[in-house]
């Protein structure tokens, strides 16, 4: 789902989306003539694999998500939520939630047998 810069209304919309099994939903309004305000929940599961042996698992994903999208290359320190710039006036919600979920398989996940295997040195 896209959607122009432009048509983003002042006041608060909500809004729901669905990519595979995650549920990308909250509001979002414009805060000024460049900048709109995103309040959203990812929740749901993703695939996923264990750092240590491997194997392939499913996350449970359950985030909030706060953030502002620039209408171009934004300059100023005031917010301190994460700032996406948008270059084309287009806001593509696809590509919100895929780079979520890239950041979110970024991490380092464990299986539940290597979490409960003495045999792998275990992080405090």
């Amino acid at each position: 789902m896209k959607i122009e810069f432009r048509k983003i209304p002042f006041e608060a919309k909500d809004f729901s989306f669905t990519s595979n099994s995650v549920i990308f939903e909250g509001n979002f309004g414009k805060i000024s003539p460049t900048l709109a305000k995103f309040d959203a929940k990812m929740s749901g599961t993703i695939p996923s694999s264990c750092y240590k042996c491997g194997e392939n698992m499913d996350l449970e994903i359950n985030e909030t998500i706060d953030f502002i999208v620039s209408d171009g290359i934004y300059s100023d320190d005031k917010h301190e939520e994460t700032v996406i710039e948008v270059d084309n006036n287009i806001i593509d919600f696809d590509q919100l939630i895929d780079s979520e979920i890239t950041s979110i398989n970024s991490d380092y996940h464990v299986c539940s047998n290597c979490n409960s295997n003495d045999l792998f040195e275990k992080e405090l």
